[in-house]
C-alpha cells in the first residue's frame, strides 16, 4: 500500500470494511504506524535534493525514498478512527501524536480520539484546558466529533466559548451543536449568567441544536427582544431557517430593527417563510 498517497472513495470503503473485518486484531499494526519515525538520511536529503543533477537525484531517491514515514503515520491515526471503540488501546498512542511535526496527522489523530467515543473523552477534557492553544484546539475539536458521547464535557466546551483564540471559539461551538440536547440545561444555566459575550456565542450553538421542544420558539422569541444586536440576528435567521408561519409577527415587528444587519435578515427570513408557505398551499 502506498501510504502516502491519498486514498480515492473506493479504495477508503474497501480499506474501511477490511479493517472492521480485523477489528481489534487490526489495532497493534495500527499504533506501529503511528510511530514510524523519518530515516537519519531524510531531513538532509529532501533539504538538498532540489539542488543536485537530475540523474544523481532520481538514482538517489530510487534507493533511498524520502516522505514515506508522514504517510505511514498519518494512515495509522485515519485507520484507527476506522476502527472507532475498537482502538480505544490506542488512545494513548493518539494522544502523542496530537503533537506530530506534520499538522494534518495530528488533526486525524484527533478525529481518532473523537470516533473511538466515551472511552477517550476524560483525556480529551483534560486536554481541552491546555495552555497550549494548538492542543487545545485539536481536543476540543475531538469533543465535537463525540458528540453526544462527550456531554461530560459541556463545561469546558462552555468555557472555551470565552478563548481569545478565535479557532478555539469556533470549535467549542461546533462542539456543544454535536454534543446536541444533553447540552442544553447546562447551556440555559450559562444564558442566565448575563454575560453579553456568552450570550452571543450560545445563541449560535442553541440554534444548531434546534431543540425539538416548544420552548425553543419562546427563546427565540425572547432573543428577539435582546440588547445584543448579533443575539436578535442569531434568532432571526434561526426563524427564517424554521419556515414556521407562527414566526411571522416576531419578525414583523424585528422590520424596524435599529441594525441593519437584523433588519436585512428579517427580510430574508420573511422570505423563506412566505416560499414555504406558497409551495405547501393547495392550487
Amino acid at each position: 500500500m502506498d501510504y502516502a498517497s491519498p486514498l480515492d472513495i473506493n479504495k477508503r470503503d474497501r480499506a474501511a470494511e477490511a479493517l472492521h473485518a480485523l477489528g481489534i486484531n487490526a489495532v497493534p499494526t495500527l499504533i506501529e504506524l503511528l510511530h514510524t519515525r523519518d530515516r537519519a538520511y531524510e531531513k538532509p536529503l529532501a533539504q538538498n535534493v532540489s539542488r543536485m543533477p537530475f540523474e544523481l537525484r532520481t538514482n538517489l531517491l530510487a534507493h533511498f525514498p524520502v516522505g514515506t514515514s508522514w504517510g505511514k503515520r498519518f494512515a495509522g491515526a485515519t485507520a484507527l478512527g476506522f476502527l472507532g471503540t475498537n482502538a480505544s488501546v490506542a488512545i494513548p498512542d493518539l494522544l502523542e501524536t496530537l503533537d506530530d511535526p506534520v499538522g494534518h496527522i495530528g488533526w486525524a489523530a484527533a478525529t481518532a480520539l473523537g470516533k473511538i467515543g466515551s472511552n477517550a473523552v476524560p483525556a480529551l477534557i483534560g486536554l481541552a484546558a491546555s495552555p497550549d492553544a494548538e492542543r487545545a484546539h485539536k481536543a476540543i475539536y475531538a469533543l465535537g466529533v463525540a458528540g453526544h458521547n462527550a456531554g461530560s464535557a459541556t463545561p469546558i466546551l462552555l468555557n472555551a466559548l470565552l478563548n481569545t483564540n478565535t479557532s478555539i471559539r469556533a470549535s467549542a461551538q461546533y462542539s456543544l451543536s454535536m454534543v446536541g440536547t444533553s447540552a442544553l440545561p447546562a447551556i440555559c444555566e450559562s444564558l442566565r449568567k448575563n454575560d453579553p459575550q456568552m450570550r452571543e456565542q450560545l445563541a449560535r450553538v442553541v440554534v444548531a441544536i434546534r431543540p425539538p421542544n416548544p420552548g425553543f420558539m419562546m427563546t427565540l422569541n425572547r432573543w428577539t427582544h435582546d440588547a445584543s444586536p448579533a443575539v436578535r440576528l442569531q434568532a432571526t435567521e434561526a426563524l427564517g431557517n424554521l419556515r414556521l408561519t407562527n414566526a411571522i409577527p416576531m419578525l414583523t415587528r424585528l422590520l424596524n430593527d435599529p441594525d441593519p444587519s437584523v433588519r436585512n435578515a428579517v427580510t430574508n427570513a420573511l422570505t423563506q417563510i412566505n416560499a414555504t408557505a406558497l409551495v405547501s398551499s393547495p392550487n
